[in-house]
Order: C-alpha cells, then structure tokens, then sequence
C-alpha cells in the first residue's frame, strides 16, 4: 500500500530521438521547480537513455514489484554484459516524485510512452491506494520538429558530433536508417493514436519550453 497526495500530478514527455525533449524537461524543472523526475529500478547495468535515475535492486525485488502489477511500464533490454536485465518503473517511484516537489515528470521514449500512456492508472492507484481517493491529473506531451526530414537531419547533426572526426558518411548513414524507421512510425502513432493532449513543435527551445510550461501549469493549476 502507499500514500499518495490527494491530487497526483503527472506529465508524460516523449517524441523521436534528437527533437529535444531532455533538453525541453531540464528547462521545465529549472523554471518550476516542483517537477521531479521518477527512479526507474533495474537487475543490472542498462544504457539509461532518458532515464538518469535508475536503481539497481535484485530479481526478487523485481519479481515482487511486477507480481503486483506495479510497473507502469517494464522491459528486458540487454545489459552491457550482454546479458538480459530486468528495467521498469514502479507506480511507487511516480507517487514518490509526484508527493516530493508536487508534480511528476517523465522523460521517455515512444516505447515507453506507449506503455505508460495504456498503463490502468485510476484501476492501479485505487489497488495501491484503496483508503484514499487520489484525483490523478495526467497530461501528455509529444515533442517533435516540422517534418521526419528534419528530424532526421538533426540526428544526422548529433551523430556527426559524436562520432570521431573524419569518420565515413557510411557509418552515420547506417545508424539513421533504422532510426528513419523507428521515427516514422513514432509519428504515424503520435498522429493516429490521439494519445496526446499536446503537440510541441521544438523549432526553437526558449519558445518550446514556455510553450509546456504554459500549457502544463494551466492544466494542473487552472482546470479544476
């Protein structure tokens, strides 16, 4: 069982790689401090991605959090051993930032948001929570750019960055097919889907982080 706060407020973040959503949740935080970011629990070392907190905890701790139907969201990616680790995020760790600075935010990717947007909050916080009566306030965000062609040319950007100088055209070019892949179909989802309330166009970051902040604090602060 857990406590939770009579309103539980929480902002999902997510688009295609490269558009600037980490950035966009950085200068959310800074400009309202009450947004926190959840700790994710794992069996092992995995590549963090958007996800800077994460736990280490062992498999029957795992096994017990999901025989509880207490993930909002949980994978078996390869650790960097090679092997299979356990990675999730427990409904706990949201209730936790939410209750801490007043408002949980999540930095995921479209995997996960797919996962967390279908997660059965009001069923799980009445399970977890059943001597309270949690009004939950859930507002998603897709950040994007204009077109998959510029999504595309700023990762092709980013990945010219990282790799070492001189570095072949060939080797950014493979790792961008499987991402024009991945993207395209990020955005037929985010488009058909209707899982957003809000579509954020990251054009520029000062005016795409205003534009959030903007359309969060009305949502959470403003519609009763």
């Amino acid at each position: 069982r857990i406590k939770a706060p009579a309103t539980l407020r929480v902002m999902l973040v997510s688009g295609p790689r490269g558009c600037g959503k980490t950035t966009l949740v950085g200068m959310l935080k800074e400009a309202d401090p009450r947004f926190c970011e959840p700790e994710w629990v794992a069996t092992g070392d995995v590549d963090r991605g958007d996800n800077p907190r994460v736990r280490i905890i062992s498999e029957d701790e795992f096994a017990d959090v999901r025989e509880s139907d207490a993930f909002t969201a949980s994978f078996r990616p390869y650790g960097f051993g090679g092997e299979q680790v356990d990675f999730g995020l427990p409904t706990q760790a949201v209730v936790d930032a939410a209750t801490r600075g007043g408002a949980c935010v999540l930095d995921v990717d479209s995997i996960a948001a797919r996962k967390i947007l279908d997660y059965p909050w009001v069923e799980a916080l009445a399970l977890l929570a059943p001597k309270q009566d949690i009004t939950l306030r859930f507002v998603s965000v897709w950040v994007s750019l204009p077109s998959l062609d510029d999504v595309i040319v700023r990762n092709r950007e980013r990945l010219t960055a990282m790799l070492p100088a001189g570095a072949p055209s060939s080797a950014i070019e493979r790792q961008l097919a499987p991402l024009r892949a991945q993207t395209t179909d990020d955005l037929e989802w985010a488009l058909t889907s209707r899982s957003f309330d809000f579509t954020i166009i990251n054009e520029d970051k000062e005016t795409a982080a205003q534009e959030i902040l903007d359309k969060v604090r009305y949502c959470f602060d403003v519609v009763s």
